[in-house]
């Protein structure tokens, strides 16, 4: 009976912490998208869709876009293929400063939650990651800034791993034809 008392308070701490780690994300993108100005008109044009995906196999679904009262605009969007799930969401500022700045606020929120972020030694300072667990479903997420944009990139199936990488580095590339 003991053993599984603390099973279940284990459980209950670690889905707090998943919680807790969702809605700092949430609060910072949030935030961001409060204290920022500035826009861009077409940014849905630079969400990764179905054609930027080579065999065509990939669904899109709960494309949302939005602009605040502040003149930001935000966007987002879930991809579906045939071994992955991945969502990817943009938020533009006026300046790359302010884009680098909710991300370091992101960064500094997840080593407070005691998130251990994945190793970002072979990438840039822009570059943040989150590694999540739901059940049995895990999630991998790369933040990065490219010019004006704050991108977020989580991806989950099988080989989600071996893919964030792979689509991060598509999303960079067509969010910097800003």
């Amino acid at each position: 009976m003991g053993r599984s008392r603390k099973r279940r308070i284990k459980l209950g701490t670690n889905l707090a912490l998943i919680l807790v780690a969702r809605i700092i994300v949430v609060i910072a993108i949030s935030l961001a998208l409060a204290a920022c100005s500035g826009g861009s008109p077409d940014v849905e044009d630079l969400l990764l869709g179905p054609d930027d995906f080579p065999r065509g196999e990939v669904t899109e679904s709960n494309p949302l876009s939005t602009v605040t009262p502040q003149g930001v605009s935000a966007v987002q969007v879930d991809l579906s293929g045939p071994d992955f799930t991945l969502n990817q969401s943009i938020v533009m500022f006026q300046t790359q400063a302010s884009a680098l700045s909710v991300l370091s606020g992101i960064k500094q929120d997840q080593l407070s939650q005691t998130i251990i972020p994945a190793d970002t030694s072979q990438f840039e300072d822009s570059t943040e990651f989150m590694f999540e667990t739901h059940g049995t479903q895990e999630f991998l997420t790369q933040f990065f800034v490219q010019g004006l944009a704050l991108v977020k990139v989580t991806i989950s199936g099988p080989r989600a791993p071996e893919l964030l990488p792979v689509y991060a580095e598509k999303a960079r590339s067509k969010v910097s034809r800003q």
